[in-house]
């Protein structure tokens, strides 16, 4: 399912909340409709393809019925689906990125909503793997889309099948936001540890962090998100890796890394982690060794993953400047760039979305795109929505800096 939802200015982000989990619910294994929805522009919205899989879970609150005032009942909404492997199940939550019981906030257009991983639905160890949970106006309208027309003008773009979650649009800087939960091929340690292979992300390729804090799981009080005021991009597992590392042994409970600036070490930024928990049957887990270097804090800051934080977070990641006449555009995709198939015929040049798990860990490559169907690509290719057939297969292209042709600057998306 894919939808271009518009919100009119003025419309809660508890509306709109409710609106995009009523949409992807109704059609968990039937056509998909704009019918059900209440705050839509329904003249510019837009909905194309099938069902998405994802059905609300049985510990979710429920999704009001139609004609209900916005409350703190639209706060937050818990989906799942099956995986690939049909013996797994992965759920995720769509809420507001602010307090839940601040009636102000849900009723109010000025937050952000997010979607996160989520585990233990319903049990008292129940984790939601990001979100900010306070009622600072400068905190909470960033790392998510303000869906409203003041700033997501242009609409937002949501992707919906049994394998992800995706949504495109602004934050309350006016800066472009991807994100999403993905489900990753199973490695050999998902498939021994018997693990959930999703991940959760969130790309902002106007910004970059630092590395004097985390990306922290919902609730945490010590540390919300690297840059408050911005939107930073994040890669996020919960209990979707192992440890094999014999002073670190055991299930990760969660971790989570975000684009880091350059540091004294490094020339470059990358990815950067400052603790992880392991499983100890409690909600947030172990703080054994959580933030010891090497084990759960990253080694060697900004060192390791550029591949893969190039595929997922783009080039800024490395320089904020990065730009299309760059030399590393040789490597990363210059919008000029062409691909070539096995016979020789031109084509789009596109890159793989995954990610690498650190080796004192274990050795997996958690390979997002053939299974979630979503690349990167040239920037200033095209507008926003357009959509590329390749085979009986059609693609939507959506920029993330449309002002540059910045190298790997796009995502091709595919439509289903």
């Amino acid at each position: 399912m894919y939808a271009h939802l518009y919100f009119d200015s003025g419309t809660a982000v508890g509306e709109i909340v409710r609106d995009i989990t009523r949409l992807i619910t109704s059609c968990t294994s039937t056509t998909a409709s704009l019918s059900g929805l209440e705050f839509i522009n329904t003249s510019s919205s837009t909905v194309v393809g099938g069902n998405s899989g994802w059905s609300l879970n049985a510990n979710s609150p429920a999704i009001p019925s139609t004609g209900t005032a916005v409350s703190l009942n639209d706060s937050n909404f818990i989906l799942e689906a099956t995986c690939t492997d049909t013996s797994k199940t992965k759920y995720c939550g769509i809420h507001v990125n602010a307090s839940w019981t601040d009636s102000s906030i849900v009723t109010g257009t000025a937050a952000s909503f997010t979607i996160s991983s989520v585990l233990d639905p319903g049990a008292a160890t129940e984790l939601w793997s990001n979100g900010y949970t306070g009622t600072a106006a400068s905190i909470y309208d960033v790392n998510g889309l303000v869906g409203n027309a003041t700033h997501s003008v242009n609409g937002i773009h949501i992707f919906a099948d049994s394998t992800r979650i995706l949504m495109h649009g602004l934050d309350g800087n006016n800066e472009t936001v991807f994100m999403g939960v993905a489900e990753f091929a199973e490695t050999s340690t998902t498939t021994h540890q018997s693990l959930v292979p999703q991940c959760n992300f969130l790309v902002n390729e106007m910004r970059r962090g630092d590395i004097n804090e985390t990306v922290s799981y919902r609730g945490d009080g010590a540390a919300v998100w690297d840059d408050q005021a911005g939107s930073i991009s994040f890669f996020q597992l919960l209990e979707a890796t192992y440890s094999y590392n014999p002073s670190w042994l055991g299930k990760i409970r969660w971790a989570g890394w975000h684009a880091d600036a350059a540091t004294t070490a490094e020339r470059y930024g990358g990815a950067f982690r400052l603790r992880a928990s392991l499983d100890d049957s409690t909600t947030t887990g172990s703080i054994t060794d959580y933030q010891t270097v090497g084990l759960g804090q990253q080694n060697n800051a900004g060192m390791l993953q550029h591949a893969s934080t190039l595929s997922l977070w783009g080039t800024n990641v490395l320089d904020n400047t990065y730009a299309s006449t760059s030399l590393g555009d040789n490597l990363w995709g210059r919008n000029t760039a062409l691909a070539y198939d096995s016979s020789g015929n031109v084509g789009l040049a596109i890159r793989k979305i995954f990610w690498e798990v650190e080796p004192n860990w274990n050795n997996d490559v958690l390979d997002i795109s053939g299974v979630s169907n979503f690349w990167r690509c040239a920037a200033a290719l095209g507008s926003d929505g357009d959509t590329i057939t390749i085979g009986s297969d059609v693609y939507v292209y959506l920029n993330m800096d449309p002002s540059t042709a910045k190298t790997l600057g796009a995502f091709l998306i595919k439509r289903t």
